[in-house]
């Protein structure tokens, strides 16, 4: 199977490259930072193999130098009992993550604690 991108939504195309034309027939794995390749990579090769959807979350480095965290839901599509086509869709997640982090460094409460105004 390959793994060109066919179709890029709008937004994708935006974050990742001036023009929407630049994407096609590139390998995602290109678009993503290596630190996060192999989860990628792994993951689809899972859904490949087992005709089930999988996820994964990797970042994506943008033109202008700032990265992004996208979660990956990728989603077989078989044609006589076969994977033929991957189906991937991503979301945003960057401040998700980011707030998650901060509330990881808070100190937990518990009832009958103080809490200032």
């Amino acid at each position: 199977m390959r793994s060109g991108a066919r179709g890029v939504s709008p937004p994708a195309g935006a974050l990742l490259a001036p023009r929407n034309d630049a994407l096609l027939r590139t390998s995602i794995y290109e678009h993503i930072a290596p630190e996060t390749r192999e989860a990628a990579r792994s993951c689809v090769e899972r859904v490949v193999r087992s005709g089930a959807p999988d996820s994964f979350e990797c970042t994506i480095p943008s033109e202008y130098g700032q990265a992004a965290r996208y979660e990956a839901r990728v989603s077989p599509i078989l044609r006589g009992g076969r994977v033929t086509t991957l189906l991937m869709i991503c979301a945003d997640v960057t401040e998700r993550r980011a707030t998650e982090a901060s509330r990881a460094d808070l100190p937990l409460l518990s009832a009958g604690d103080d809490v200032a105004p």
